[in-house]
């Protein structure tokens, strides 16, 4: 099985909140389910939020959420909440990735993750491989270059 753990904030969206450019109107979506991923997990940051609304006896639909908080990189509600499952603590985001299976990782702050998790092997050897470290500021390019072209392999 092959599984995509993503970041959304600087990853998949700029600083505002909007997608990144080529990765707006569901490319990114596509390219992913192009590449044959089957399962997505979201290690973002946002989710501190759905669980801060829980806490406070909120009733919150966090794959509503989450999907909103992407602005249309993916396009298709259904697959989404059929694929993508929320990871538990987006601080600790490293310890939800399956070795066991062909994973990758996509974050603007992967190595810092990684290092804070003592994942040296994986900063030092995955990097460029099944991690991909973006610019908060790229456009989008590079993530979906790594997706059509290393995730795709």
């Amino acid at each position: 099985m092959k599984i995509l753990y993503f970041d959304i904030s600087g990853t998949l969206v700029d600083e505002r909140g909007r997608a990144k450019p080529a990765l707006a109107d569901g490319a990114f979506e596509r390219a992913v389910r192009a590449a044959g991923v089957e399962r997505l997990v979201c290690v973002s940051s946002l989710l501190t939020i759905v669980e801060a609304r829980r806490m406070a006896g909120q009733d919150i639909d966090v794959h509503e959420f989450i999907l909103g908080q992407c602005d249309g990189v993916f396009d298709d509600p259904a697959w989404f909440r059929s694929a993508v499952e929320m990871g538990a603590v987006p601080r600790r985001r490293v310890e939800a990735i399956d070795e066991s299976l062909d994973w990758y990782y996509v974050d603007d702050y992967a190595r810092e993750y990684l290092e804070h998790a003592g994942r040296y092997d994986l900063s030092r050897d995955e990097i460029g491989r099944r991690v991909l470290v973006t610019p908060g500021d790229s456009d989008g390019r590079d993530v979906l270059e790594w997706v059509t072209g290393v995730v795709a392999g």
